[in-house]
């Protein structure tokens, strides 16, 4: 079964320095749920960014785009509410290897995995 798990930063109450460090940890305790595909979407203000890789989770940790991602929607930019939802995947049906097969999956304001979707 795959590792899902969510944060919700609304007013921004959680400091961008502790909001990584739990984004990596639930990364990280994700990955004993999934080792073959793993990814990450974060909501912020009206700006969707989602980044999922076939790439273990600690692995992705490392990833230069995922670095990218966090320094641009958190780092960079600390005056919105933030949703976040993250996806470590065991493969059960469909390759890692294409990425459309690995999530979160996303679509305008709405991201989820698996059969879950959640109107943000």
């Amino acid at each position: 079964m795959c590792g899902i798990w969510g944060i919700a930063d609304l007013n921004c109450k959680i400091d961008n320095k502790t909001l990584i460090k739990v984004i990596k940890k639930l990364m990280v305790l994700s990955e004993a749920r999934g080792k073959e595909a793993s990814g990450i979407s974060i909501l912020k203000g009206q700006e969707l960014s989602t980044l999922r890789k076939a790439k273990v989770s600690h692995e992705l940790l490392r990833d230069e785009d995922f670095k990218k991602v966090i320094h641009k929607k958190i780092i960079a930019d600390s005056s919105d509410d933030v949703f976040i939802i993250g996806h470590s995947r065991m493969v059960t049906n469909g390759s890692q290897y294409q990425p459309e097969n690995n999530q979160p999956v996303s679509k305008k304001y709405s991201i989820g995995t698996q059969w879950y979707y959640s109107e943000l």
